[in-house]
């Protein structure tokens, strides 16, 4: 085999050409050439973002319903009252609104709007007409037959509410009832209306003459109300700071001069009572106990207070319940009347009539508790429900009336002596012996507390 085209191997040396394929002239293996990619396509241009959404037009309340406005008012109302001073939060709110309202376009809050923000107070908007009822009308010095408007209404009892920082507070104070008008019973607001006659007596009374006796002064206040009933612009009763307050409580169904019916309420309470005596009655008049309470719910159910009796209504004389309820012992009574709201701290009458009725409450406790704790049944927590009531008579006397209340300490003070010396504070296993106990320790505390000082010497 012919070997011709072989290179010499004579030839050959390290680093010398071979000539073979694959080595350069200096026998030297050539280095490959990097491969060269293709080029990348150009980039595509940037994407631009989308744009943001349009935001909607502003929703004007020229472009709502008229029935979806009032349902907003309605729910501002509604939510109104539970703010710390409800009157302050829809006051505020409503003068916003119609700001806004003006600046939309409107010309001006709907009349109807004003009359929906007076839900706040538990008004029903949709049982007053479109036109104010005839007391806020009357002939002004500018003009014949004037006719409030709901707007200048709500406005009026905005400015009684927020005449100065202490308004609220100063309105409580003097009608409780107000502070939750959603939540009281017809009573009630005739109640505060009754006690607004008076505060307008004795405005009357500071601003035209001071020597002005009482008993000519409500007579000028049943004529003045009287002449607003009419339609006519009265003498006194639009300058009085708390009319709106008046014309609010008409709105929500007071009704004037209701003292006789409720007395009439309350003596049906009393009479109830003691138709349940024992033998000082004659077997036809004597009731039962349950015919007895069924009486009195009744009269509660129309009305009449579980708190003050009416013993008599020609002369008008009063007690309390409970403690009519003591004096004929009888138990079951006085549980009814404790589980429906009987007290003795919370009167609407003069503060010397309260202090008198709490103090024949008192004295009627002490003697069924220590004179006559032999003939008591009542049990554990009914009588302590009963000594705990007298304590606001003791706190109430110390300052409004130290004579009673040096005599409620002499009389206190003797029932404490006779529990000791009949062993009232010695412990037994018996039932009679724990509430014997209870009586003595109950009075006790409440001599140590409110006398302690005056009587031991306090620091």
């Amino acid at each position: 085999m012919a070997l011709h085209g072989l290179p010499s191997l004579a030839t050959l040396r390290l680093g010398a050409s071979t000539g073979m394929p694959g080595t350069d002239a200096d026998g030297k293996r050539p280095v490959k050439a990097p491969r060269v990619e293709p080029p990348a396509p150009p980039a595509a241009p940037p994407v631009a973002p989308p744009p943001p959404p349009a935001e909607p037009a502003m929703l004007l309340l020229t472009h709502l319903p008229r029935d979806v406005i009032s349902k907003i008012v309605t729910q501002a109302a509604l939510d109104a009252r539970k703010a710390e001073v409800p009157a302050s939060a829809i006051c505020a709110w409503m003068k916003h609104f119609c700001t806004s309202a003006r600046m939309q376009g409107v010309a001006g809050c709907d009349d109807y709007w004003y009359r929906l923000a007076l839900v706040t107070f538990a008004v029903d908007a949709d049982s007053l007409a479109d036109q104010p009822p005839e007391w806020m009308r009357g002939d002004t010095k500018l003009q014949k037959n004037a006719q409030l408007s709901w707007r200048e209404f709500f406005g009026s009892l905005c400015d009684v509410f927020l005449a100065r920082p202490s308004s609220w507070a100063d309105i409580n104070r003097a009608f409780p009832k107000l502070q939750n008008f959603w939540s009281v019973t017809q009573r009630d607001l005739d109640t505060e209306l009754r006690n607004m006659f008076y505060d307008f007596a004795a405005w009357i009374k500071r601003t035209t003459n001071s020597e002005l006796p009482w008993k000519d002064i409500m007579p000028i206040v049943k004529a003045d109300w009287d002449t607003v009933m009419r339609g006519v612009y009265p003498a006194y009763l639009f300058s009085y700071d708390l009319w709106p307050l008046m014309g609010l409580l008409l709105l929500r169904g007071a009704e004037p001069w209701a003292t006789a019916k409720y007395d009439a309420l309350d003596h049906e309470v009393y009479t109830a009572i003691m138709g349940t005596r024992g033998d000082d009655l004659s077997a036809p008049e004597r009731l039962s106990t349950d015919e007895a309470i069924r009486q009195i719910a009744d009269a509660v159910a129309r009305g009449a207070s579980t708190t003050v009796a009416i013993k008599s209504l020609e002369p008008r004389k009063a007690v309390l319940s409970l403690t009519a309820a003591l004096q004929v012992n009888n138990l079951a009574i006085i549980r009814w009347l404790l589980d429906h709201g009987a007290e003795v701290g919370s009167l609407a009458e003069g503060k010397q009539t309260k202090l008198r009725w709490q103090y024949e409450y008192v004295r009627q406790l002490i003697t069924k508790t220590v004179y006559d704790v032999d003939e008591w049944q009542a049990d554990l927590d009914t009588t302590e429900d009963l000594i705990v009531n007298a304590v606001s008579f003791f706190e109430k006397a110390k300052d409004k009336d130290q004579n009673l209340f040096l005599e409620a300490r002499d009389i206190l003070g003797l029932a404490l002596d006779h529990m000791e010396d009949n062993g009232f504070q010695a412990s037994s296993d018996t039932d009679g012996a724990h509430v014997k106990l209870l009586i003595y320790n109950a009075w006790n505390s409440i001599f140590d507390d409110i006398y302690g000082d005056e009587v031991y010497g306090g620091a």
